[in-house]
């Protein structure tokens, strides 16, 4: 679909699907956009420029997926090491003298040149030569636009492009490293939560699907670590516990206070400590009667995991 050779000019055709039944003798120009065809379309490109040709039942849409294809162009060239899970999301398609389309050519694309915020979006309106042409089915008569655009792209453009790339690509990467690294240390909720926005970003961004993979799979882990924390209480007084939250057997910071019941103590008041490790709990048992069992009910909310603990009072 694509002929790669940038620094001598690249040629990108939008490719349309023919049925069987569709041959290019069904076909004829009726409009052109000029008299006269252009040189460049007909030549190579030269240095610097990405010629790139699309097909569509309307000149709008063949001028956006013109747009949308040098706009992969430009990213594939520029991040090598970008995949795509397709091609080509979306192509015309002539079946029985009928021409459709999808309508999911660009999201991919789009996406991708979001996410690189120093690829600024392709307008046609900077192209340096366009041209299109309406051709007509001789049996439906229905319309066909073939739409060409040479679009310059310096091979300056191309290497401080790839020079940007590699720097934040790189902050990606490092960032990742770290996030990865800090797994078996995390210490508190909001170092959970921030490993957890992280990842969703670095998720969102990794063009590679190894990348993709592994930041799915640590933010996977990252979230399963709230089902690890574990409430104890020590006793501290007749009426007083000190409710704890730990990870891995270490203190756990936490900035949710939990919720204390029971079905007898009453006045009860649950205080952070300092470095919300843990809880001071006091309660009044002056409504409990002995000789039952008599506890308070402890709970707390992380992420999705409800943590819960019964303490004897």
């Amino acid at each position: 679909m694509a002929k790669f050779g940038l620094l001598r000019g690249l040629c990108v055709a939008v490719a349309l699907m023919v049925g069987a039944s569709a041959s290019a003798d069904s076909w004829k120009t009726v409009e052109t956009s000029d008299k006269k065809m252009p040189a460049w379309l007909s030549a190579s490109p030269g240095a610097g420029y990405i010629v790139v040709t699309a097909e569509a039942p309307s000149l709008q849409e063949a001028r956006k997926m013109a747009e949308n294809e040098i706009s992969r162009t430009i990213i594939q060239a520029v991040a090598t090491n970008v995949t795509y899970s397709s091609v080509q999301a979306s192509a015309n398609r002539v079946e029985n003298d009928r021409v459709t389309t999808t309508d999911d050519f660009s999201s991919e694309y789009e996406l991708a040149a979001a996410r690189l915020p120093f690829i600024k979006g392709v307008s046609l309106s900077e192209a340096a030569g366009t041209y299109w042409e309406r051709r007509e089915n001789k049996q439906s008569k229905q319309n066909l636009y073939v739409f060409t655009v040479l679009y310059p792209f310096s091979e300056s453009e191309l290497a401080d492009l790839r020079r940007k790339f590699e720097a934040y690509d790189g902050e990606k990467t490092a960032a990742f490293d770290r996030v990865k690294s800090g797994y078996e240390t995390v210490s508190s909720t909001e170092g959970i939560n921030e490993a957890i926005a992280t990842l969703t970003d670095l998720g969102e961004y990794f063009f590679d699907s190894v990348r993709r993979r592994e930041a799915e799979s640590l933010l996977k882990r990252y979230r399963d670590l709230f089902r690890s924390v574990v409430i104890t209480g020590e006793r501290t007084g007749e009426e007083s516990y000190l409710v704890s939250t730990t990870l891995r057997g270490k203190p756990f910071a936490t900035d949710r206070t939990p919720e204390v019941t029971s079905d007898c103590a009453c006045r009860i008041k649950v205080v952070p400590t300092a470095d919300g490790t843990a809880f001071n709990v006091t309660f009044s048992t002056e409504d409990c009667l002995e000789g039952e069992l008599n506890t308070l009910k402890v709970s707390m909310r992380l992420g999705t995991a409800r943590l819960s603990t019964e303490l004897d009072i």
